[in-house]
């Protein structure tokens, strides 16, 4: 499996990210490079663009060098390199570095601005799989944005402070 194919979002996980309710079935939507690279949609959510491609792409070649051998992966950097310029311009760096922790900032279409802390956590098993997770500092706007989209409201939600104990 790519790097950053997703096997596995759960449908809050598919709203905050995207703010889609349903994840979309086709398969030029399960692969978050491709998304980042390919997808107009997808470039809207995040306003560091550039620092999230230079991120992505640094890592892809972290794993390109691990998985010399793999066929998936290959064909998936050789469709982003033909279709994207911005990708073929950023692959010819060279640049390798695996970001696996640091603060994310995202646009999203239903509740604005948000600033998550992620944290990627591989599997032990050498696979290759992993479980990206978000956080959102407590008390937070970010952390009153994820809890609207938890509530599943829809568009027409307002938003609201958080309640403390």
């Amino acid at each position: 499996m790519p790097e950053g194919t997703v096997s596995a979002t759960p449908p809050r996980g598919t709203r905050a990210s995207s703010g889609k309710r349903e994840p979309d079935p086709a398969p030029d939507r399960v692969n978050a490079q491709r998304l980042l690279f390919l997808d107009p949609h997808t470039r809207e959510l995040y306003p560091d663009r550039d620092e999230e491609t230079r991120r992505a792409v640094s890592a892809l070649r972290v794993t390109a060098g691990q998985r010399p051998d793999d066929q998936q992966l290959a064909e998936l950097i050789g469709e982003l390199s033909m279709k994207s310029t911005e990708f073929s311009s950023l692959w010819a760096r060279h640049v390798v570095h695996n970001c696996t922790f640091g603060t994310k900032r995202f646009h999203h279409p239903l509740v604005g601005d948000l600033e998550l802390d992620f944290e990627m956590m591989q599997t032990p098993d050498g696979s290759g799989q992993g479980v990206l997770m978000y956080t959102a500092a407590q008390g937070s706007p970010s952390e009153a944005a994820l809890q609207l989209l938890a509530a599943e409201r829809g568009p027409e939600v307002r938003v609201l402070e958080p309640e403390r104990p």
